[in-house]
């Protein structure tokens, strides 16, 4: 019970400080044709809502869905609309989704919505000038997990009974994916040291000992990496407690052989707000890793 109070305490106290940083994170964002903003790709909470950039030019585009970070309790894409404008202005159609949150949803609620956002993607991204044969996904943080291990049901099929993603439609492949300071081992991420890690994974999967330990064997994307998995791009910054769950996962796609780009930054160049420095867009690193990644995304395109 304690644990669940104070997930929902987090929740607000994040929410507060995103209000105000919002304007900041999203300011300067580059020119795109339009905003559609809040289309519902479900209708079991108002979380199930995604915001499609149009990009310049004329398509067919391809398509990047991106998934915010927050340690799957808070954050909302508003916060995001800058780094899906500057996406777009690369040429990619990008739609940035919200999905519900814990502790008032639990496991698998969030990858059911990344397969349902998937899922509107394949149906609908037509009428905006995108190519359903090539999507990429995009997530910092929380949302570079629940992208990676939304990508292992496309090579492990019986994963999507685990995910309750049986009933929706998903594509025979992903064209790649961004993957921004993640969590992949959702065992040894709670030996890491990030803060509130503990309490943000069980609010996620579950509370109990046993129940976490089982949910974990199919949760963790770094254990279901087969011959299939799409390609990657990460980036982390090396004073991040997260960074070695970044590495283990690069050595695992190395190992089955998936192709694979990664970008670290050392102290030198991220010290401060070195989990979230994506966001950061006015420094080097920031600007450094977002290119790192529009070129791994035009290479796969």
């Amino acid at each position: 019970m304690l644990r669940k109070v104070l997930g929902y305490v987090h929740k607000f106290l994040s929410a507060l400080l995103m209000w105000l940083v919002r304007p900041i994170l999203n300011a300067g964002a580059p020119p795109v044709v339009r905003l559609e903003p809040d289309i519902r790709y479900g209708f079991d909470s108002d979380k199930q809502r995604l915001d499609v950039v149009v990009p310049t030019g004329g398509g067919p585009f391809p398509v990047l869905v991106y998934v915010h970070g927050g340690s799957f309790t808070a954050m909302d894409k508003k916060e995001y609309t800058r780094i899906a404008k500057v996406f777009a202005n690369a040429g990619f159609l990008v739609l940035n989704c919200n999905y519900r949150l814990a502790p008032g949803w639990k496991y698998p609620a969030q990858l059911e919505d990344v397969a349902r956002a998937v899922g509107w993607a394949l149906a609908n991204v037509q009428d905006f000038g995108g190519d359903p044969e090539r999507i990429f996904m995009a997530g910092d943080s929380a949302g570079a997990y629940l992208v990676s291990t939304y990508a292992t049901v496309l090579c492990e099929k019986a994963l999507a009974r685990a995910f309750d993603m049986e009933h929706v439609q998903r594509p025979k492949s992903l064209s790649g994916l961004v993957l921004i300071y993640g969590a992949y081992d959702c065992e040894t991420v709670l030996a890491t040291g990030f803060p509130l890690i503990s309490m943000s994974m069980k609010n996620f999967l579950g509370c109990e000992t046993a129940e976490y330990r089982e949910r974990a064997k199919a949760a963790s994307p770094i254990r279901h990496i087969k011959e299939g998995y799409p390609p990657c791009f990460l980036t982390a910054g090396e004073k991040d407690h997260l960074c070695g769950q970044s590495l283990d996962f690069e050595r695992e796609l190395e190992r089955v052989g998936i192709p694979h780009r990664s970008m670290y930054f050392p102290a030198s160049e991220c010290r401060v707000i070195v989990h979230g420095f994506f966001s950061t867009w006015w420094r080097g690193c920031a600007k450094k890793a977002s290119d790192a990644a529009i070129a791994f995304l035009k290479e796969y395109a």
